[in-house]
C-alpha cells in the first residue's frame, strides 16, 4: 500500500491539469500574456506645437574681413596653425562658429517663420470612455524646450540660407566640407536663438488609435485629445491625464505598487521611437507597441519624496508615459525617464525610472475618475484564455463578441484567424456541443476522473484507519531497561509440581512505582499504565 499515496497525488495532479488547461500550457509566458492583454489599450501620443519665430537679419560687420585676416595671421605667425590654405580655411570656420557676435551684427530688419514641433510618447486607457494616462512631459513643453525645437528646425534653415548668401561656402574660391558647413551653421543658429522671439503658440495633443484594417493588419487613426490635468516633468510628478471621445474601449487595470519589491520583474509597454519607426517599417508595424522586461534594481524617491522604481527594463524616447506592469498584468507605474551619464549626459542602457502608480491613482481620484475594466477587455481576456488552452472554438465565440462590442479592435481579427487555423489543423480542445441535457465527452471524462480520485482517497483513508487500529492492539511491548510485560491473561500451562523453594518476586501491585536502584518495577513511559 506504500504506492497508494504516490498514485493519489499523481491522479490529483492530472485532474488539476485537466480541469485547468492553463497549467498544461507552460509555453505561454508572462510576457506573452501581458502583451496580448495590454497592447489593445496602449496608444501612441502625438504632441504638436506650432510656433511663430522671429529673428533679426544678421549682416557681416564692417571689419568682418579684416578681423578674420588679422586673427588667422596671428595664429600662423605664432605657429598655432601651419601656413597652408586648408589650415587657414579651418581657422576661419572656427573663428566664426566660436564667436559669431564678433563678425555679425543686426541689420535692423526682421524675418519670421512658422515652425512646427512634434514629439511622441505613450498613453494607456484606464476607462472605457476614453481617459488615458501618460507622462506630463509628453504633453507639455517649457519655453526652453520650444526654443530648442525651433532652433533645430527653422533657425537651421535660416543659417544655411545665410551661409550661401554671404558666400562663405563656395564663394570667394572657398570650398567647405559638409562638416565645416555644419559647424558654421551651428554658430549662426546660436546667434539667432539668443535674439529669437516666439509668438502665436498653438498646442494640440492627439492619440493615434490602432484599428483593424482587415486581414489581421492595423492602421492608425489620430483623434484629438484634451489634457485634463498634468503634473511636472521629471524629477517632478511626471504624470498627465488626457481624454478622448470613445466608447467601450480596451482598458488596462491598475495594480498595487506597494507590493513590488527589489528584484521583482517589471514589463514596460510603449512606442520607442527608433524601433517603432525603423526604415522600411510597415503601417501595421508602426501601429504596434513593444514590450520589454527587466527587474526592479532599486526602489527610491526624489528629494521631494516622490516614490519611483529603478528598473533594468530597456526603454527609449517614445516609451515615456507607457505603463509598467507587474506579473499579474496590472499597471503599477508610468515610465518617465532614463538614467543619464553624469559626465556625458548620454542615456545609460538598462536603467530607467518609473513613477509609482500611487501618484497616478491620487490624480484620478481628485477628478472622480474610476479606473474600470471595460466589457471589451473582459470578453477579450476570456477569449485569450480559451486560445491559450487550445479551446479554439470557444475562443472564436468570445472574439466574435469582442468585434460586436468594439468593431475597430486592432488585434481580434488576427486572433480569430489563428484560432480558426487551430481548428482546421485538428487541434481544437473545445468541448463538443451536445444536445441539451447530454454530457459531452470532456464532461464524461472529467466525472470519471473525479470518481476515480474519490475512490483512491477512500481507499487511502481506509488504509490509514486499518494501520492505526493495528498499532493500538495489545501485545508484548518491551519496557525501557526491563523485561517485557507479561501477557494478560497469561497463557495456560500444564502443572509442573510444587514450586521450587527459592525467593520469588511478589505480585505487582497497582502503580505508580518508585524509580531507582533496586526497584523491582518500572513505570511505563507516559504515565501510570501501558497504552500498548
Amino acid at each position: 500500500m506504500r504506492d497508494r499515496p504516490r498514485l493519489g497525488c499523481l491522479v490529483l495532479a492530472l485532474l488539476l491539469v485537466f480541469l485547468n488547461p492553463a497549467l498544461a500550457r507552460a509555453d505561454v509566458t508572462v510576457g506573452t500574456r501581458i502583451a496580448d492583454a495590454s497592447f489593445p489599450a496602449v496608444s501612441l501620443i502625438i504632441d504638436t506645437w506650432s510656433v511663430s519665430a522671429e529673428v533679426p537679419v544678421m549682416q557681416p560687420t564692417a571689419t568682418f574681413a579684416d578681423d578674420l585676416v588679422d586673427q588667422i595671421s596671428r595664429q600662423i605667425d605664432s605657429g598655432i596653425i601651419p601656413d597652408t590654405e586648408e589650415a587657414a580655411v579651418q581657422a576661419m570656420v572656427d573663428a566664426i562658429a566660436d564667436s559669431p557676435r564678433r563678425f555679425f551684427e543686426d541689420s535692423g530688419h526682421r524675418r519670421s517663420t512658422r515652425a512646427e514641433i512634434s514629439a511622441i510618447g505613450t498613453g494607456w486607457m484606464v476607462t472605457p470612455d476614453g481617459y488615458l494616462v501618460t507622462a506630463a512631459h509628453v504633453v507639455d513643453k517649457s519655453d526652453e524646450e520650444l526654443a530648442a525645437g525651433v532652433r533645430d528646425t527653422a533657425l537651421l534653415q535660416f543659417a544655411e540660407e545665410d551661409i550661401e548668401l554671404l558666400g562663405l561656402s563656395g564663394g570667394a574660391g572657398l570650398e567647405l566640407s559638409d562638416a565645416q558647413n555644419r559647424q558654421l551653421a551651428g554658430g549662426l543658429v546660436s546667434l539667432y536663438a539668443a535674439t529669437m522671439a516666439l509668438s502665436d503658440i498653438e498646442h494640440t495633443v492627439a492619440v493615434r488609435l490602432s484599428e483593424a484594417a482587415g486581414g489581421g493588419q492595423k492602421i492608425g487613426r489620430e483623434v484629438p485629445a484634451q489634457v485634463v490635468d498634468k503634473g511636472e516633468g521629471f524629477p517632478g510628478p511626471d504624470w498627465a491625464i488626457i481624454k478622448i471621445d470613445i466608447e467601450n474601449a480596451p482598458t488596462i487595470p491598475l495594480g498595487d505598487e506597494t507590493r513590488i519589491v527589489t528584484g521583482a520583474p517589471l514589463y514596460i509597454v510603449g512606442f520607442p521611437g527608433s524601433p517603432t519607426f525603423f526604415q522600411g517599417a510597415s503601417v501595421d508595424s508602426v501601429n504596434q507597441p513593444t514590450i520589454t522586461e527587466g527587474s526592479v534594481t532599486s526602489i527610491k524617491s526624489t528629494e521631494d519624496g516622490l516614490p519611483i522604481f529603478q528598473t533594468q527594463a530597456p526603454a527609449a524616447g517614445g516609451n515615456s508615459g507607457g505603463p509598467a506592469f507587474n506579473e499579474d498584468g496590472e499597471a503599477v507605474g508610468v515610465l518617465v525617464a532614463g538614467a543619464l551619464d553624469p559626465r556625458t549626459g548620454a542615456p545609460l542602457d538598462g536603467q530607467t525610472w518609473v513613477l509609482q502608480g500611487g501618484t497616478v491613482k491620487e490624480a484620478l481620484d481628485r477628478h472622480g475618475i474610476v479606473a474600470t475594466t471595460s466589457e471589451t477587455t473582459e470578453v477579450y481576456a476570456a477569449g485569450l484564455e480559451h486560445f491559450y488552452a487550445d479551446r479554439f472554438s470557444q475562443a472564436v465565440a468570445e472574439f466574435v463578441r469582442v468585434k460586436s462590442l468594439f468593431p475597430t479592435h486592432p488585434y481580434v481579427d488576427a486572433m480569430i484567424d489563428r484560432a480558426e487555423r487551430g481548428i482546421a489543423d485538428g487541434r481544437d480542445a473545445s468541448p463538443a456541443q451536445g444536445a441539451a441535457g447530454e454530457f459531452d465527452t470532456r464532461t464524461i471524462l472529467t466525472v470519471a476522473l473525479v470518481v476515480l480520485v474519490v475512490a483512491i482517497l477512500v481507499l487511502l483513508g481506509w488504509e490509514i484507519v486499518r494501520r492505526s487500529r493495528a498499532r493500538r492492539r495489545p501485545g508484548p511491548t518491551p519496557l525501557p531497561g526491563g523485561p517485557p510485560h507479561p501477557q494478560f491473561p497469561p497463557p495456560r500451562q500444564a502443572p509442573q509440581g510444587p514450586p521450587p523453594q527459592s525467593q520469588s518476586t511478589p505480585a505487582r501491585p497497582p502503580g505508580p512505582y518508585p524509580q531507582g536502584p533496586g526497584s523491582p518495577w518500572t513505570n511505563p513511559p507516559g504515565g501510570r499504565g501501558s497504552t500498548h
